[in-house]
């Protein structure tokens, strides 16, 4: 059997290798959620002309020109999305997701100072983000899978994808007005997040005939679950002048403070020959798992600009933000422990070399616009509409490949429109936000067409598939002004 050791190690070496660097990866889109109902209707343009207590995201140095306080509450009553990718897992075999949420976005409200102060104070707490995608499959086919295994074989293959996660947010703004037109502010955020991924393939070779029965089998398991607390800082300046407002605002990597992680994985192979001209069949299982493990996740700097006009009963406001870089960096690191079997093989694969359960990660730049108008059709009803680009931190960069995470990597287009109703003690708002993405000739998730035993009962993948993504949410607030 040493010779057969000797022959596979390598393939397995590269096999252990590809695999363990799948990364984990963040939130694929920064500005797929918005934080209040009027500013998710104009689909977050509100970094110069916002005027409530989102502020203390948006812009800090607004908190200064905001008159009287308030206390607001905003909520996502609805939000589907359906997620379709053609080819996904083969030729003509799909895979669909069709997620149903709704979770409270944000909670704030204004600290009253004295009318005298130049100071001025808000708070929050918000989910900053939240997902929740499931992909699920299998299927049962014949196919000659094993050439050296007399007559078809039953083909087995199943597929689950998950990953959920929830982020919130909290913080505390504070403003300082310089003169009648110029402010600055700061809001440090600290930040929960929780967030569960499980990735897992299987295939199995069953012979028709049963001469002797055999199984062959490939299996790779993937299992994370981490909580990281970070924090967060962000600066901003506020110019209002007549009939402009112009905003600028600058977000601090983020300051890891504490991490926990469970990882395990398991990768086995049974009964396959992956072409041995000899005949022989190998055996192989990795399987590991280590819990407590720090966590360092890292978000990037960003800048963000806005420039709003308002005359008579109208407002429209063009903002953007830059996201900064991230290099691939370990997010996960884990020790390299004793876990492949047979122990034979660790002649031949040197495992301080295999990053098991390590888990990378990494960010491309990405600049975000969106547009935003509002118009005043009466003293107590304000129409308001928007668009946005939403484009994904993850490109098809081959210097990065090993380190992604399959799904995400596709931009989005957000439209919003919304209404608000003002009275003499309270602001409500309700806002419809739609978006769509699609993504053409991006590689297969996991191939189960023709499947092959020198490829691990896979087929090979190619880039045809297609993916295309729809949401729609329905969110709401209710903003309270409190006596001065």
């Amino acid at each position: 059997m040493n010779h057969l050791f000797t022959m596979k190690s390598g393939c397995f070496a590269f096999l252990l290798l590809f695999l363990s660097v799948e990364g984990l990866g963040q939130d694929n889109h920064y500005w797929s959620q918005q934080f209040g109902a009027r500013a998710s209707a104009r689909s977050g343009a509100f970094v110069a002309g916002v005027d409530n207590n989102s502020a203390v995201f948006y812009n800090p140095a607004a908190i200064a020109f905001i008159e009287q306080a308030s206390l607001s509450v905003n909520a996502t009553l609805y939000k589907a999305q359906r997620t379709f990718i053609r080819n996904g897992i083969g030729d003509d075999l799909n895979l669909r997701s069709m997620s149903y949420n709704y979770y409270p976005q944000l909670i704030s409200g204004m600290i009253k100072m004295k009318k005298q102060s130049k100071f001025s104070f808000a708070y929050i707490l918000m989910t900053r983000h939240t997902s929740d995608i499931r992909f699920n499959t299998r299927l049962n086919e014949l196919y000659d899978a094993v050439p050296s295994v007399e007559g078809m074989e039953n083909f087995i293959g199943a597929f689950e994808y998950s990953n959920s996660f929830s982020e919130q947010w909290g913080g505390l703004g504070m403003a300082y007005r310089i003169s009648e037109s110029v402010s600055v502010g700061i809001t440090p955020f600290v930040s929960y997040r929780y967030q569960a991924y499980r990735f897992s393939v299987y295939s199995r070779a069953i012979p028709v005939v049963d001469s002797s029965y055999y199984v062959g089998s490939f299996n790779n398991y993937d299992d994370i679950l981490f909580v990281n607390w970070k924090m967060i800082l962000k600066a901003g300046l506020n110019i209002r002048k007549e009939n402009w407002s112009f905003g600028l605002t600058f977000t601090s990597p983020s300051i890891n403070l504490y991490g926990d992680c469970d990882v395990q994985r398991e990768v086995s192979v049974n009964n396959l020959g992956l072409g041995d001209p000899g005949g022989s069949t190998f055996n192989f299982l990795a399987i590991d798992r280590q819990p407590y493990l720090p966590i360092h996740m890292k978000s990037p700097w960003s800048v963000a600009f806005g420039v709003e006009h308002h005359k008579d009963a109208t407002r429209i406001e063009l903002s953007g933000e830059y996201f900064s870089r991230l290099k691939p960096y370990k997010m996960i690191k884990a020790e390299a422990l004793p876990f492949v079997y047979p122990t034979q093989i660790f002649d031949e694969i040197n495992l301080g070399e295999l990053e098991f359960l390590s888990v990378y990660n990494y960010a491309d730049p990405v600049f975000n616009i969106a547009l935003a108008v509002e118009h005043q059709i009466n003293p107590k009803l304000t129409y308001i509409g928007s668009f946005s680009t939403d484009f994904s931190m993850h490109r098809d960069d081959e210097s990065f490949e090993e380190y992604a995470m399959s799904g995400g990597d596709w931009n989005l287009y957000h439209f919003a429109s919304g209404i608000s109703v003002t009275r003499e003690k309270s602001r409500f708002t309700a806002s419809l936000m739609y978006y769509f993405g699609f993504e053409k000739n991006i590689s297969q998730l996991v191939n189960f067409s023709d499947p092959t035993e020198e490829n691990l009962l896979l087929g090979i993948p190619s880039g045809i598939a297609q993916v295309s993504v729809h949401s729609l949410a329905l969110v709401i607030g209710y903003t309270y002004f409190l006596k001065d």
